[in-house]
């Protein structure tokens, strides 16, 4: 996937963490570039 969960208890309360994994940076990227190219003044 794109986003990695990872679900946890600190104490008596509920910890979530998320981050993005290496795919998702890397799909982020091209849509970036892609988005760029498409509202690039021509």
């Amino acid at each position: 996937g794109y986003i990695e969960v990872k679900k946890k208890f600190k104490g008596n309360y509920p910890q979530t963490s998320c981050r993005i994994t290496n795919l998702g940076r890397e799909r982020f990227e091209a849509y970036v570039r892609a988005i760029s190219a498409y509202l690039k003044p021509k």
